[in-house]
């Protein structure tokens, strides 16, 4: 079993261990404000279905945050596949290098509708970066290569890539 499955199993384990202790904990309350009606103890038993529906409305609030979180970590695999479908069809299509990243861009431009997006790569025997897709306040760029900065140098050495949520974000790195 790898790593990753093991700890995904873990995690199961800890989370039904959690289910089932809150659960235990509302049955508690139910049977509380059972037995205060039973009594005739209506004060408790307002009291306790008050603690109820708020440790319901809490455990609501929860899922839907986490559901809320798992829906765009979704969202980005769905997009980052999109991406890799779209390099994939460039392949089948024996397309040329420039319109694979015609198409990249394009896709990339369409999921990620930010103010700029750059696809560049790096020729190291002429230590030249080489814009291949450029979109910048909406329209389409090309710009001549250019010799890496620093920061475009750090990029290229640890073989990373960046996405910008703003254009302000990219100029206060130097973009």
């Amino acid at each position: 079993m790898s790593e990753e499955t093991k700890a995904k199993a873990n995690n199961s384990k800890d989370e039904n261990s959690a289910l089932n202790k809150q659960s235990k904990e509302l049955q508690s309350l139910v049977a509380a404000a059972e037995e205060a009606v039973t009594r005739h103890d209506h004060e408790t038993a307002v009291a306790m279905y008050v603690k109820l529906v708020t440790a319901l409305e809490q455990k609501v609030e929860e899922r839907t945050a986490e559901l809320q979180s798992a829906n765009e970590s979704l969202a980005e695999r769905n997009n980052e596949l999109a991406i890799i479908n779209s390099v994939r069809e460039g392949l089948a299509a024996d397309m040329d290098l420039a319109a694979i990243f015609e198409v990249v861009g394009e896709k990339v431009h369409e999921i990620y509708p930010q103010d700029g997006i750059s696809l560049v790569t790096y020729d190291a025997e002429n230590d030249l970066a080489n814009f291949r897709y450029v979109i910048e306040n909406g329209r389409r760029l090309t710009p001549p290569p250019f010799t890496p900065d620093p920061f475009g140098r750090y990029l290229i050495e640890s073989k990373q890539s960046i996405l910008f949520s703003t254009a302000e974000e990219a100029r206060t790195m130097g973009m």
